[in-house]
This record gives structure tokens, C-alpha cells and sequence, in this order.
């Protein structure tokens, strides 16, 4: 697949622990390439042309019940009308609106795990609406609208950096206004008191109130932020800051968090502001975090006892040189009691990955530790550990397990009725490897996706696998490497043999479906091998 990266955004912040997939639904219904249209019905035929227009739109809630402002706003969510949206928030006839409940859930199916140009997609899409909803949210309160709204819900879809940059500023602006406002009128008080008092000067003049912009009551705007820039990083620590002040009218409520690329002060900064209540999420990416670091962090990380997802993915920790800062870190794994998906890619866990789990009461259900410098202990405690019995996400990737066979196998055996996803790219897994594998593979309950790109593997060999896991009804997409025989100096071109590899597969694949019927066959997903050692190899099909 080629990634233009002017035709995609950065998808890394959003794919992983922090956005849980609904791997079971159907592709999230925005472009007809990955989902077919369901037939709409009457009032939602009727709600999309009304919104296509905002005088119309405008008329039409003056006299439809009110429930119909529920598919009124849909269509127009849907359809991104966003005049049309603020006609419809300006007159909300609800206190709340949760955006969850009226626009699709946008990271469901497979395709987020494999597919970047869907993933970029769809966090597109995620930004549109919530893009949308802050800008008329703003113009709403700027028009003096007389909406009831009070509670704005946006989680669930990722907001751009620069509109929670432009929101953390009006909430700023709020808190200012009210606070302008409270000392005219304190002045006012004054000279009038003054002009009460016949001994005294009565020629102070009086201050005209200025034009208010605020609500009548405090406005809360719940939503996920991700921070990458100082700018925005100074504005939320201040939106979040005057949010608890009792005066503020529009107040910031994150339930997740992306910060990266900050450092670690300015992570413990941003962190003691937040509620500890309402977040759920928290990604710490690219923060150059070691484990002192880490540690310093640990009495703000405390206070998110509602934390489900934690991501501490591509830093410098090494817990496998700082035992004491690691034996800490294991308790605040500890004091987190709803945690249940944890990323540690790329950092240092050799040997201690027992020492690092241990102490959590709950099972983890997604669990990524690719490049993590593994050792055959480590995977040992993962297949007899409390965890192993609900992983559902597995993610051992650029790991080296060419020699920890017989330790995968009991993995595999322990957490065959529970795993759905497994990833195991660029492991050097060999041939010998996939041999044993294929029939723990063919056993597992659940499975639905398996990644075996970047491994090395012969013809002869995909082709037994292929067949192993094509009659797992379960499976429904395999992700693999061309094998290597298509890399050799072979007298054939090497995209025939590609294309030879693919149509042989494709048609184990059909053999093996009339024997074992499933609802769709299994879908193979081809990538380039990157890293190859060049053999005179005689290729036969």
C-alpha cells in the first residue's frame, strides 16, 4: 500500500491503546469503498435534504417535534453541514449533547490495525466533526443565542491540536469577560456608594457594562486532546487551570490525553491540572521519558484511579537498569485499578517484564511490547501469568523469537479462548517455527487477526500455514511477506512470482473454504519483505 504522506495524516497517535477497535462491527459507514450504504429510511431522507440548507433547516425546528432534532442533527453531522449544525445547537432543546450518541463509532473493524489510508480516513472524519461542533459551538455563544445547551460531549473523536488550542483561548476569554464584568460592576457599587454620601464627591463618572459574550450559565465542554506544541500546551494548562475556578463559565473536561514530544516537566505540569475523575486515557509518546522520569510522574499518574489505557510507547526507559524506579513504576501499575490496556513499545523491558506486572490485581486485555528487547523469561510470564487468561491484543513485534518456540506454544495454549489479535512482525521466525505454530494457530478460539509480516518464510511453508488458518473460521485476515523465493535470483521476474504466490494462496484459500464454510473467506493482506538475505533458490508453483 503506498502512504502518501500529503494524502494522509499522522495516524500513530491514534492507533494502539489509546482508541479501543471494535473489532467485531462492520467498517464505520463514511466511504462506500470499505462499507456498502444501508437503505435510509423516510425521515432520514427527509432530515438529509433539510439540513442541506440553513434557512430551511432554520424553519423546520420551529415546527417538527423536538425529537426530530436528533436525525435533523445526524444528517447534518453526517453530511458535514455545519451551518446547519449551529442552526441546530443554537436551538438544542436538550442540556446535553454527546456526540457518541448521534455520529458513528469510527474506529470499528479490522482495518484500522493494517489499513492507514482507512485509519487517516476515518481521523479525518473524527476531526471534522468535532472541528465543526466547537466553531458553531463558539459562534452560538457569540450570537447570543438563547440555547439551553450546558454539557458538550465530543469524546470518542480525535480533536485537532489547533481547535483545542482555539477552544482552551475562548475558555480563557470567558474566564476573563466574567471576571471584567464582576469589576465595573464593584466600581459601580463604589460610585454610587459615593454619590450616596453628601460629604463626599460625587463626580466619579460610571463604567459601562461591556457587551457580555458569556452565557447565562457555565458551559462544560468534555473532549480528547492531543499536545504537541508549547503554544497549545501554555493554553490548555491555563484553560484547565481557570476551569476549576467557581467563576468560569466555560470549563475543559479532558477523558483523554495525547501529550507528546513535551518533556517531562511540562508533562507533570499538565497532568496536576487535570481531573483525576474524568480521565480514561493517557498517551505519552516521543517524551524522551526515562525511568527517573517516569518516577517524578507517578503521584499525578496516582490520581487517575479512572484510567483504562496508558501509553508510554517509543521513550528512553530502561527498566532493565533501574530496578528500584521499576519496582515503583510496578506500583503505580498497581494503584490504577481499571488499567486494562498498557503499551511499553520500544523501551527497555529485558528480563523484567514479571517484575513490571506482577503486583496488578487485574487482568490486562491489551497488551503492546514490541521492541522491547524480550527474553525467553519474559515470555515465560506472560503464558503463566494472571494476564494471559483475558489478553485480547497481543502485540510481541521486532522482538527476537527465533529461539522461544516451546515458550510461545504454551502461550498460545494460554491464551487461545481469549486472544483476537496477534502481531508478530519482524520476530525472525522461522520456518521450523511456523511448522509448530500453524496447528496452536488453526486451535484458537477467537482469533480474528494475525500479523506474520517482515518474517522470512518459504513458499512451501505459507502455503501449509495458509491452509491451517484458513480452517480457523475465526481468522479473518492474515497479514504476511511475500515469501523468499520471490527476493532470489530466480530466471523469473520477481513480480510474476508475486502475483503467482498470491493467486496460489488465494486458491488454498477457496479449497479449504468448501471444506470449512465461513460467512466471508479469509482475507490475506501482502507486504513487501524489507530485510532479505539474497539465496539461489529454484521457485516452483
Amino acid at each position: 500500500m503506498s502512504n502518501s504522506s500529503s494524502a494522509l495524516v499522522w495516524v500513530d497517535n491514534y492507533r494502539g491503546a489509546f482508541y479501543p477497535v471494535d473489532l467485531t462491527a462492520e467498517p464505520a459507514p463514511i466511504y462506500s469503498k470499505y462499507n456498502k450504504q444501508s437503505v435510509k429510511s423516510l425521515v432520514n431522507i427527509c432530515c438529509s435534504y433539510i439540513v442541506k440548507d440553513s434557512t430551511m433547516t432554520l424553519e423546520a425546528i420551529q415546527v417538527v417535534p423536538q425529537g426530530l432534532c436528533i436525525p435533523l442533527m445526524i444528517e447534518a453531522l453526517f453530511n458535514n453541514k455545519d451551518r446547519a449544525i449551529e442552526v441546530l445547537l443554537a436551538h438544542w432543546p436538550m442540556e446535553s449533547f454527546s456526540l457518541r450518541l448521534l455520529a458513528p463509532n469510527l474506529f470499528v473493524s479490522l482495518l484500522p490495525l493494517y489499513n492507514d489510508a482507512y485509519l487517516s480516513d476515518i481521523v479525518r472524519r473524527g476531526m471534522s466533526y468535532t472541528t465543526t461542533l466547537v466553531h458553531r459551538f463558539i459562534q452560538c455563544l457569540k450570537n447570543r443565542h438563547p440555547t439551553k445547551l450546558k454539557y458538550l460531549d465530543m469524546t470518542g473523536y480525535p480533536t485537532a491540536e489547533i481547535v483545542l488550542y482555539y477552544l482552551a483561548t475562548h475558555c480563557l476569554l470567558a474566564f476573563n469577560e466574567n471576571r471584567q464584568q464582576k469589576l465595573v460592576e464593584q466600581y459601580n457599587d463604589t460610585v454610587s456608594y459615593a454619590a450616596s454620601r453628601e460629604d463626599m464627591d460625587s463626580d466619579y463618572p460610571s463604567l459601562e457594562a461591556v457587551e457580555s459574550l458569556l452565557p447565562d450559565g457555565c458551559l462544560v465542554v468534555k473532549l480528547d486532546a492531543f499536545v504537541t506544541s508549547e503554544s497549545t500546551f501554555c493554553e490548555l494548562c491555563k484553560a484547565l487551570k481557570v476551569s476549576t475556578f467557581p467563576g468560569s463559565k466555560i470549563r475543559l473536561c479532558l477523558q483523554r490525553l495525547g501529550a507528546t514530544q513535551l518533556g517531562a516537566a511540562a508533562v507533570n505540569l499538565i497532568l496536576t491540572q487535570i481531573s483525576g475523575e474524568h480521565l480514561t486515557a493517557l498517551q505519552l509518546r516521543y517524551n524522551s521519558l526515562t525511568c527517573d522520569d517516569l518516577v517524578t510522574l507517578i503521584p499525578a499518574i496516582k490520581r487517575l484511579k479512572n484510567l483504562t489505557s496508558l501509553d508510554l510507547a517509543c521513550n528512553n526507559i530502561n527498566f532493565s537498569s533501574n530496578f528500584t524506579p521499576t519496582q515503583q513504576i510496578s506500583e503505580l501499575l498497581n494503584c490504577l485499578p481499571k488499567l486494562i490496556r498498557l503499551d511499553l513499545s520500544n523501551n527497555r523491558v529485558k528480563c523484567l517484564l514479571r517484575r513490571i506486572l506482577c503486583d496488578m490485581s487485574q487482568s490486562l486485555k491489551y497488551l503492546r511490547l514490541a521492541a522491547c528487547g524480550l527474553r525467553l523469561n519474559d515470555l515465560t510470564y506472560l503464558s503463566m501469568s494472571h494476564h494471559a487468561s483475558g489478553l485480547q491484543e497481543v502485540d510481541l513485534s521486532s522482538n527476537g523469537l527465533s529461539t522461544a518456540t516451546d515458550i510461545l506454544c504454551s502461550f498460545f495454549t494460554a491464551v487461545k479462548s481469549s486472544l483476537m489479535v496477534l502481531e508478530l512482525e519482524d520476530c525472525g521466525l522461522t520456518n521450523d517455527q511456523l511448522q509448530r505454530f500453524q496447528t496452536y494457530i488453526s486451535k484458537m478460539e477467537k482469533l480474528m487477526y494475525l500479523n506474520l509480516a517482515q518474517n522470512t518464510l518459504s513458499f512451501q511453508v505459507l502455503q501449509d500455514f495458509t491452509k491451517y488458518t484458513a480452517s480457523n473460521p475465526s481468522v479473518k485476515c492474515l497479514r504476511i511477506s511475500y515469501p523468499q523465493e520471490c527476493y532470489s535470483d530466480a530466471e523469473f521476474s520477481l513480480d510474476s512470482l508475486k502475483v503467482d504466490t498470491v493467486n496460489k494462496l488465494q486458491e488454498i484459500i477457496n479449497d479449504v473454504c468448501k471444506l470449512h464454510p465461513r460467512d466471508k473467506p479469509l482475507q490475506l493482506i501482502f507486504v513487501e519483505l524489507t530485510d532479505v538475505e539474497m539465496e539461489q533458490t529454484q521457485y516452483e508453483i
